[in-house]
């Protein structure tokens, strides 16, 4: 816990907004322990799993209190789960205008406790080997000068499968010289991630880069580019459109990123729903699209632990 949540509190220090109360309770103090356990919207939920998850020593100050029931053997996931899933909600809200639903949320914690126990049931943990995790900053990092970063993500809503898929095109000073959302209409998230880096390349050729950085958090969509199946893959032709665009006479790498270094892309993928099935290009100068550029290029990191 280091205090570098982008809460109502942090963005007023920041000075990237003028009121650092919380939305839902008004006249008290946004803070990230208020987000996780003192909000009043946050109550319901805490109070809705209380017999499968049960809090420990709330008197103790909040780090000390998250801590202590993250470690708990018996419960420590479901209880990360909860916490995750309050601050994507605030997040959605915040960033997306998202309007809160108690019983949604409680609905989507569910099912992702459901996911959590068939993995165990799945999965004979002692053939798992022992990994060593440790905890890194995570930020967006430009791409070598004369060269150009391609970011993109793309973004699938459940239960109604409707895809999107956004991306920009940055210079080595963080400076965006294109920017694109998609409506895609019905796909899986491969799929719209294959697609965003497609839309991307096509872009980064027609403004005749030919040194480029191709950067996205799918893992599963780097190996299909990298390794590209048979044209019978249900990803086949994505996958040999985007071959066909790396093996023109340009230098193109293809590299994963976290999606902690990716929130510009992040916000014109969801932006995609908001739009027309298609493509389409995006003002660079808009100023949801500039915040997100501009947290980048003044170094917000965020951090994350990754299996060593």
């Amino acid at each position: 816990m280091h205090d570098k949540l982008l809460t109502n509190k942090e963005r007023v220090k920041r000075k990237l907004t003028l009121n650092g109360n919380c939305n839902h309770c008004k006249d008290t103090e946004e803070t990230t322990e208020h987000i996780i356990r003192l909000c009043r919207k946050t109550e319901g939920v805490w109070e809705k799993f209380r017999t499968r998850v049960t809090c420990k020593d709330r008197n103790l100050p909040f780090k000390e209190w998250m801590s202590k029931n993250l470690e708990d053997a018996n419960q420590g996931t479901e209880f990360g789960l909860i916490v995750w899933h309050l601050w994507k909600q605030r997040n959605e809200e915040c960033m997306e205008g998202t309007v809160y639903v108690e019983k949604s949320l409680i609905c989507r914690i569910e099912a992702w406790f459901n996911i959590y126990k068939k993995a165990l049931q799945n999965v004979d943990r002692s053939f798992m080997p022992e990994r060593t995790r440790s905890e890194v900053q995570v930020g967006w990092i430009p791409p070598p000068e004369g060269w150009v970063q391609v970011q993109t993500d793309g973004s699938v809503l459940s239960p109604s499968g409707f895809a999107a898929a956004g991306g920009l095109i940055r210079d080595c000073l963080g400076r965006c010289c294109a920017a694109f959302a998609c409506n895609l209409g019905n796909c899986s998230i491969t799929a719209a991630e294959l697609k965003g880096a497609a839309v991307g390349l096509e872009i980064a050729w027609e403004k005749g880069f030919r040194h480029v950085e191709l950067k996205l958090d799918s893992t599963t969509a780097i190996t299909i580019m990298k390794n590209r199946s048979d044209d019978d893959h249900r990803h086949g032709l994505l996958a040999q459109h985007i071959s066909n665009l790396l093996n023109r006479e340009w230098i193109v790498s293809v590299s994963h990123v976290y999606r902690e270094g990716n929130h510009a892309a992040d916000f014109l993928a969801s932006f995609g729903h908001n739009l027309t099935f298609g493509t389409h290009h995006v003002d660079v100068d808009s100023h949801e699209l500039c915040k997100w550029l501009d947290y980048d290029v003044m170094g917000v990191s965020q951090p994350r632990f990754i299996n060593i």
